[in-house]
């Protein structure tokens, strides 16, 4: 396994599996955070992985039966129950940044920090709220950068530490009117270099339904990991 691979694997899925089914295994995980009950992990190859609170063990009744012997009897377990899991997102990575050149354009990129906040404000009010929310941008995240065209702010992303892991977690979005433009590569692009020079890994998670930031991971060059579901308690 690759160092992003460990990260995931030593946080959900150290140790021996608790239930050993077809095409899944699931992992009885006790340190998982509060408010996280399940989390499933498919890849492209191997079985599929879960992760589990030992509440939400006891609830589906994994320790004491061995009714669920795969992923699909799982699922309709979680569905008895009246569990519903959150739409999946596919999980791309990078270890290694490419080189992004603006030289003799109109484009500076640059970190952005409070002194920004007037401007950053005016560029999220071009920015649909549901579509800013699924992005998760912030100008007080660990590491938030800036595209600037001819001086005006038409693109931003925010990292953070992922698990408190040098998994850097990665948003982006672009104003609309500057779209299919390549400003959003070339921005991730210089943020990846820059955390890279601090050994963090990029991270990036979009919905399975959302084709342009697909299409941005492809263009990146970004490694597909896996789809996640999770079950957040409210």
């Amino acid at each position: 396994m690759n160092k992003f691979e460990c990260v995931w694997s030593d946080f959900y899925f150290s140790g021996e599996p608790s239930v050993t089914g077809l095409d899944m295994d699931i992992y009885i995980h006790h340190e998982l955070a509060e408010d996280e009950k399940i989390t499933i992990l498919t890849c492209s190859q191997g079985k599929t992985r879960v992760s589990i609170a030992p509440q939400m063990a006891a609830q589906l009744c994994l320790e004491h039966t061995s009714a669920v012997n795969d992923l699909g009897s799982f699922r309709t377990r979680l569905s008895e129950a009246g569990i519903e899991v959150h739409s999946p997102d596919r999980v791309y990575f990078s270890e290694q940044p490419a080189t992004v050149n603006v030289a003799g354009s109109n484009i500076v990129i640059r970190r952005l920090s409070e002194a920004d906040t007037q401007l950053y404000a005016e560029f999220k009010q071009d920015i649909d709220d549901d579509e800013w929310d699924n992005a998760w941008v912030e100008l007080d995240h660990w590491q938030v950068f800036g595209l600037f065209l001819h001086d005006k702010l038409v693109s931003a992303c925010s990292l953070y530490p992922w698990r408190q892991s040098h998994i850097a977690d990665l948003g982006v979005i672009t104003a609309p009117a500057f779209r299919g433009q390549g400003m959003a590569k070339k921005l991730v692009n210089y943020a990846h270099g820059e955390i890279a020079k601090h050994g963090y890994i990029l991270q990036y998670r979009t919905q399975v339904d959302n084709e342009p930031s697909i299409k941005l991971a492809e263009s990146l060059g970004l490694r597909f990991y896996g789809t996640w579901e999770s079950v957040i308690d409210s």
